[in-house]
């Protein structure tokens, strides 16, 4: 009787999943030190093999308040494989606007901020990796949580 209780929840899990079609394909985040994102450490992201389609693929990351600078520059690779095609990006992020007030999404101990980074058209067997990096003069780069990107059909 449990068991079958069970499959009937996973069932409604799986049906309630499905039933939402926002075009997400690919959603992670990776956690760095909140001390100190160094500029060596290079966050990978695999989403691997997508449908054939056009895909817009963000960056994402949350901040908190002890981040010491307005903007955030970062760098952005992607390569589809097989054909090997690399494309690189660097993208300026606003964290403060002029009057020092934190951007994005708010929470309770850090703001979420989400910026487009390029489109990327893939075709029947190819698969993507991505990377990110700060490119910022500062080699430690203080009051990031979380580096992420999303990968969406467009």
């Amino acid at each position: 009787m449990r068991r079958h209780i069970l499959y009937i929840i996973a069932a409604l899990m799986v049906m309630a999943i499905s039933s939402c079609d926002s075009g997400m394909s690919y959603d992670h985040y990776n956690s760095v030190s909140v001390e100190g994102w160094n500029r060596t450490d290079t966050l990978h992201f695999s989403p691997g093999k997508l449908p054939s389609g056009n895909y817009a693929i963000d960056v994402g990351f949350r901040a908190t308040e002890a981040y010491p600078y307005r903007e955030l520059g970062l760098q952005i690779e992607w390569t589809v494989f097989p054909r090997g095609t690399n494309t690189a990006k660097k993208i300026k992020c606003e964290v403060f606007d002029s009057e020092g007030r934190m951007e994005g999404t708010q929470s309770v101990s850090s703001s979420d901020f989400l910026f487009h980074a390029g489109d990327v058209a893939l075709r029947s067997g190819d698969s993507l990796a991505v990377t990110v990096t700060h490119c910022m003069n500062r080699d430690v780069m203080p009051g990031l949580t979380s580096v992420g990107i999303q990968v969406r059909e467009r």
